[in-house]
């Protein structure tokens, strides 16, 4: 699964217990092993709630101490899916967050997808672009690839998704560009960082998308996508 960490992540110092595994006797966890970044060891722990299925090419986000899983392709039937999970960090348990049960037709989020980004913004989750399967998007720049079974052709997504963590929705993730500047082309398999630049003296948040490549495997380069000002 594709991977992304928050550009602000909490630090953790070695010997740090993660996912409910604690050393101190004083602690309310569960004592158990300890993963450590100190000897690139880890170790592996059981997982309670709503797991998510195996996945292929779906992200990996944390943002706080949880963390979210986006997207990807069902391994046993090959299927792309636009779920979302998240793993509370330090007790183990998995939610689904989307789709909402009982959320209706009217409740919409973003198009199956996989090998898209998936990046830390604050409390946010952004994701861009990825392959999903053909259909009506203008951000679907690129054409479907032809395949037997139309409803399942592929096509190289270029939209932006925003999710917020705390209100646990989608927002609109629509993007504009300044005059005389091309919108990032549709692209799946690439890379993505949100950082800050410094614009007129003050820094700006932006996506950093690197690479990655079309549905005629054809590379892509870089671009900038502004997030926001402060």
């Amino acid at each position: 699964m594709a991977s992304s960490t928050a550009s602000t992540p909490h630090l953790r110092g070695p010997g740090t217990p993660v996912l409910g595994l604690s050393a101190n006797a004083h602690s309310p966890r569960p004592a158990g092993q300890v993963s450590s970044a100190a000897d690139l060891t880890a170790s592996v722990r059981r997982t309670s709630g709503q797991r998510p299925p195996p996945l292929v090419g779906s992200s990996v986000t944390v943002i706080g101490d949880a963390a979210f899983v986006f997207g990807g392709r069902l391994v046993p039937t090959r299927t792309m899916v636009g779920t979302l999970y998240r793993l509370d960090l330090p007790s183990g348990e998995w939610t689904q967050l989307w789709p909402v049960e009982g959320g209706g037709a009217a409740v919409q989020g973003p198009q199956p997808r996989y090998f898209h980004s998936a990046c830390a913004w604050g409390d946010k989750l952004i994701i861009f672009g990825g392959e999903g399967y053909g259909g009506d998007d203008a951000l679907a720049a690129e054409p479907p690839s032809s395949e037997a079974d139309p409803a399942h052709s592929l096509r190289t997504l270029g939209d932006v998704c925003v999710w917020d963590t705390v209100e646990g929705r989608w927002l609109d993730g629509e993007t504009r560009c300044a005059e005389g500047v091309e919108r990032p082309a549709a692209r799946y398999a690439h890379l993505g960082v949100v950082t800050s630049v410094a614009v007129e003296g003050r820094d700006k948040a932006v996506l950093v998308i690197m690479g990655g490549q079309d549905v005629r495997n054809t590379c892509a380069s870089r671009s900038l996508l502004p997030s926001s000002s402060s």
